[in-house]
């Protein structure tokens, strides 16, 4: 395919399938405290970002539900031993895996009180959660996606939709891995082809990849991501930040 030719299915959504149980986190998790407060906005929260966890992540799995991909209450993705390595073994990039503990069951739908929680199964199967490493930059300027406000005591940014539309990446500059994080929506999956094409192959189960091409954005949706370093090491937000920082300003609103 040419540079900056249009590429309607290249790229999908992972998502929790519309069926699935959600594996919740134990009780025994909490958010990290933010650090201070902004000496502008005192609604702003500096430190950390609303799901940023204590510890490593701790589940509790949905009772006789099995499944190739759970899912958070916050969006996490954790993925079986076999799932994982199928993706090793594809050498699919742009991922790190990080072992998960169960702590319990629960009888679906609802998350449990405490004292609802059940023992682990007698053989819990080996979980490892998937942290997206993978990077493409900023959504692309024809996804009307525009910086609404940036606060100059802290830097927090929100960003609005300003019409209805989808979500666009640049043709000019694709992302280089197979499972990526777009700008300013970090909690998002987003995979290649060779991603979807692995899951469907392999019959994968709680997880379905949606094409960009279904997804609908509307107008006045609103995104306030934090800093990036927030969600990776801070080498590496700091690397991104320098790179998007001409681009950033295509997105900033006009007075």
């Amino acid at each position: 395919m040419s540079k900056g030719s249009a590429m309607p299915t290249a790229y999908y959504l992972l998502d929790k399938h519309a069926r699935a149980a959600s594996a919740f986190w134990d009780h025994s998790m909490t958010c990290v405290r933010p650090v201070a407060v902004c000496p502008v906005n005192s609604q702003h929260l500096i430190g950390g970002r609303r799901n940023r966890r204590n510890r490593g992540l701790r589940i509790l799995l949905p009772r006789q539900r099995h499944y190739d991909t759970y899912w958070t209450q916050y969006s996490e993705c954790v993925l079986t031993e076999r799932l994982k390595g199928l993706m090793e073994d594809a050498s699919i990039t742009g991922v790190e895996f990080e072992p998960v503990r169960v702590a319990g069951s629960y009888k679906p739908p609802r998350y449990p009180d405490p004292e609802e929680v059940l023992p682990p199964p007698d053989q819990p199967p080996s979980l490892w959660e998937l942290r997206n490493v993978g990077w493409g930059g900023l959504v692309a300027g024809s996804s009307r996606i525009s910086i609404k406000e940036r606060c100059p005591g802290c830097g927090r940014e929100t960003w609005e939709a300003l019409s209805d539309g989808g979500i666009d990446i640049d043709s000019s500059a694709p992302p280089h891995e197979d499972i990526f994080m777009l700008w300013p929506m970090p909690v998002s999956i987003f995979v290649s082809k060779r991603v979807a094409d692995l899951l469907k192959k392999h019959r994968i189960t709680g997880a379905v990849c949606r094409p960009l091409t279904d997804i609908t954005i509307k107008r006045g949706d609103g995104y306030a991501p934090g800093k990036l370093e927030y969600w990776m090491s801070h080498e590496a937000a700091k690397a991104r930040e320098d790179a998007m920082s001409l681009r950033r300003e295509r997105h900033l609103p006009r007075h």
